[in-house]
């Protein structure tokens, strides 16, 4: 069974910013740091709501429907309160609503094919090696840049988290030497 649900925005009276259809867990992935961004606009409005201190609501507004009656529920009110992106309204949606493949199954090889594509090979930590020549470019590029953690104050859960991942692993620099630049800082290469 399907539903149709809203996502609300409590700064604007918790008025409606996006509208879809689903079942399952397909309306709080929405508001999950590592939702989908293919919809950057209703993201950005997720992540200013954040910011101001708020956190997004979901109202179910119809449920125990077919798929075809939630194409249809789910296309009737985009039309109501209208697209952002056309100038008719305030939803972030980037559709008129009613698509989808709701429960396709994926064949093993095209699993697979999305498994390469997003995860490198073993032991590498990019899909292709990098070069010697792009190696140079970045280090080129960070030097006289602080590191990006350089003064992060870490909480006890955060020291404790980093430390529970990393026990076992192997010691970074380990093997590799230190290359000196010319304002007396180094890198290991």
């Amino acid at each position: 069974m399907f539903y149709v649900y809203a996502l609300t925005d409590p700064r604007n009276n918790d008025r409606f910013f996006y509208i879809g259809k689903g079942h399952g867990y397909r309306a709080i992935n929405h508001l999950k740091n590592s939702a989908n961004r293919e919809n950057n606009s209703k993201q950005a409005t997720v992540k200013a709501i954040r910011n101001d201190g708020f956190e997004p609501a979901i109202v179910y507004l119809f449920s125990q429907l077919t798929e075809e009656q939630a194409h249809q529920k789910e296309i009737e009110l985009i039309a109501l309160y209208g697209r952002k992106d056309l100038g008719l309204g305030h939803l972030t949606n980037l559709t008129n609503g009613g698509e989808g493949t709701s429960g396709h199954i994926h064949t093993e090889e095209t699993k697979q094919k999305m498994r390469d594509a997003i995860r490198p090979n073993k032991g590498q930590k990019h899909k292709t090696p990098r070069t010697a020549e792009h190696t140079a470019k970045i280090v080129q590029s960070r030097i006289g840049k602080p590191s990006p953690v350089k003064g992060t104050k870490w909480t006890k859960e955060q020291k404790a988290a980093l430390s529970i991942a990393r026990m076992g692993s192997k010691c970074p620099t380990k093997g590799k030497h230190r290359v000196y630049r010319e304002d007396g800082s180094f890198y290991f290469a």
